[in-house]
């Protein structure tokens, strides 16, 4: 009889290739494409229903962070569906449209049993970061080939997003699951671990954001990952850790000195080189306060917006040629949609996340997972402040967040008492 760890590890395989992009390797339709994503979410709500039969799967400890977060997001969608339908009252594909992104969650709990299985986070996600790191250097490879030598080659991965420019440059968007792999790889780095290769592929991932996504917010984000990480394991003390603080004081020092800070200024300026960028920002921002407050929505917000919709799409609705979008302002974009349920969402995930550490760094051993938690906590502070973790670049990285952090609590912090 094939066990049911082999039959999860499958399933979140698949949906790792479909996540991934390795579709657009054989298929260019939007439309087959984001099938494709609906599959996977079913997929993953089918292997939910593996783990949590027998229901006293879920009293292990593995799973209480898990299941504290998700019995609060599991309330707010319910709220938030009921909100919408009484603004817009969606059709039912519509409706299932637009919570797609917001059902990866059940993919949380076939990890934490995989992980459980095998005693470990890291067997099954060397694996998935593998199918993770081939997706960069495919992109990456894609990318220099048609921008700069004009070769067309692998251009249904090379135009996934559309016609997305930059500085005369086809842009595309960061693979899923990069952030967590940059993470995993410099903490590799950090412990003295595959020092090569895990030097290399975080050099490559901040390259890839820094080049082929042209994202300048999202690169100092990674530095700033960096840096927490890196002073998180000097902290100890010792003649290393005082060269390395020493190190990055001075690093700093040059930074300002040379014109790091105006530069900064620059980037993100209304008046710098890419001020369009901030300026469609603080449109979006000053466009959706003004209906939220005029409307009185602030409390339970506008609800899940669709273009497909004439009364939704009223207000995504900029000009005949550009719609406002969400995913481009963050966590106020989930303010948007949920209105103070947003803490639901937000709130009680960053608090989880903060205990899980403030418990977790007086434990004695592992140093390397107490990285990884550090490291993925400062990239979603960080990156939500512009991008929407629920959009569907980035949603498939929640549930890994999930499983990472309830995991490593059950397992070390409660079992070991």
């Amino acid at each position: 009889m094939i066990k049911k760890s082999h039959i999860l590890k499958l399933n979140i395989f698949i949906i790792s290739i479909i996540m991934l992009g390795y579709f657009w390797l054989i298929n260019s339709n939007n439309v087959v494409n984001w099938n494709a994503k609906s599959i996977a979410a079913l997929i993953g709500i089918i292997s939910f229903i593996l783990v949590v039969f027998p229901p006293n799967t879920l009293d292990k400890n593995e799973y209480k962070v898990l299941n504290i977060y998700f019995l609060f997001y599991i309330v707010a969608i319910i709220l938030e569906i009921i909100n919408t339908q009484l603004t817009f009252h969606y059709s039912n594909s519509i409706l299932l449209a637009e919570l797609l992104p917001y059902t990866y969650i059940f993919i949380a709990y076939p990890l934490v049993y995989i992980f459980s299985i095998d005693n470990g986070i890291y067997k099954f996600l060397n694996l998935i970061f593998f199918l993770t790191f081939v997706m960069i250097i495919l992109k990456f490879l894609g990318w220099y080939l048609n921008n700069y030598l004009n070769i067309s080659v692998l251009n249904n991965l090379f135009l996934e997003d559309g016609s997305w420019v930059r500085n005369g440059l086809q842009r595309l968007n960061m693979v899923p699951l990069s952030d967590i792999l940059f993470v995993y790889s410099l903490s590799n780095f950090l412990t003295h671990k595959h020092i090569i290769s895990s030097s290399l592929i975080t050099i490559v991932i901040f390259l890839y954001s820094l080049f082929v996504t042209q994202a300048r917010f999202l690169s100092i984000i990674l530095v700033i990952v960096f840096l927490s990480m890196v002073l998180f394991r000097v902290k100890n003390g010792g003649l290393f850790s005082y060269l390395v603080r020493s190190l990055l004081i001075f690093s700093l020092a040059v930074f300002i000195i040379i014109g790091g800070l105006n530069l900064i200024i620059n980037i993100f300026s209304v008046n710098g080189d890419n001020g369009s960028s901030t300026i469609a920002r603080l449109d979006n921002i000053n466009h959706f306060s003004n209906i939220l407050f005029t409307s009185n929505k602030w409390i339970l917000g506008l609800g899940f917006l669709s273009t497909n919709d004439p009364i939704s799409f009223s207000y995504l609705f900029k000009n005949y040629s550009a719609v406002y979008y969400l995913s481009d302002i963050g966590i106020f974009g989930n303010f948007v949609v949920f209105g103070l349920l947003s803490l639901l969402i937000y709130g009680v995930l960053y608090l989880l996340f903060m205990r899980v550490i403030d418990k977790y760094k007086n434990y004695k051993d592992n140093l390397q997972l107490k990285l990884i938690l550090i490291g993925i906590f400062t990239y979603i502070v960080c990156s939500t402040l512009t991008l929407n973790i629920f959009d569907m670049v980035r949603a498939y990285n929640l549930p890994f967040y999930l499983a990472i952090y309830s995991y490593i609590y059950g397992k070390y912090v409660i079992n070991d008492k």
